[in-house]
């Protein structure tokens, strides 16, 4: 006997409106039956799921107009995961999906206020913040000398949505600045940047951060993601 559907993620869904249709048919047809929705993504806001619009710049969630001529020239991997469509039809079967579930579920406040701002219809009783938890926990905090030259470290898997394009910049703006000031990038950048003030350490251990952080010197952090999060495990452990 099935309690409860709880969607994770449908990002990559050969058919995602027909998915979110089905899920409102079941929860109408089924009515014990538990419907929660989790809001890792924004995709039942818009195809393009971290609000990255055509130009590849945080969207805000406009007007369905601006959204409608963005999706028409939205080029972006992500985006061409799922079928085309329309920004109209895409929020009113997602609509319909979130106003069927019983809870969706938010791991932040600024979640929520983008969801009511693309949703405000949407009863706001059936939405919940319930954050992550952050099981690491490093055994002692890093030592930082904030007397020694400026070294900004930045932790992840480096992609332009989170932040690439950042870095690059960043690393121009400290050239013309403080002549010691470096990055290090601990985890992985996904774009060939050749610079004597870059390093990029690759794939990382939980166990090794601390030690990356001290062997690095560095002693200031930066979080470049250019995307809403809905909650930043990265910056959470910073």
């Amino acid at each position: 006997r099935v309690e409860e559907l709880f969607l994770n993620s449908p990002v990559s869904f050969d058919e995602p409106l027909h998915f979110a249709e089905w899920l409102t048919t079941m929860r109408a047809r089924h009515s014990p039956l538990r419907l929660t929705v989790a809001v890792h993504d924004y995709f039942a806001v818009c195809p393009s799921f971290v609000l990255l619009n055509a130009d590849g710049r945080y969207c805000g969630i406009p007007d369905l107009a601006e959204c409608a001529a963005c999706m028409k020239r939205h080029q972006a991997s992500y985006v061409q995961l799922s079928p085309p469509t329309e920004i109209g039809p895409w929020r009113a079967v997602w609509g319909h999906c979130l106003q069927a579930a019983d809870e969706v579920r938010c791991f932040s406040n600024s979640t929520r206020q983008l969801l009511q701002r693309a949703y405000p219809g949407l009863d706001a009783g059936r939405i919940s913040v319930i954050p992550h938890r952050v099981d690491y926990r490093p055994t002692r905090p890093p030592r930082l000398d904030h007397a020694a030259p400026l070294v900004v470290g930045i932790i992840g898997q480096i992609s332009v949505q989170k932040g690439a394009l950042v870095v690059k910049e960043l690393l121009a703006q400290l050239g013309r600045g403080d002549p010691e000031a470096r990055v290090v990038v601990i985890g992985t950048l996904d774009l060939a940047l050749k610079s004597d003030r870059l390093r990029v350490t690759g794939t990382y251990r939980h166990e090794d951060l601390v030690d990356l952080i001290e062997a690095n010197g560095i002693n200031v952090f930066f979080f470049p993601s250019i995307c809403p999060e809905t909650f930043s495990y990265v910056t959470e452990e910073m």
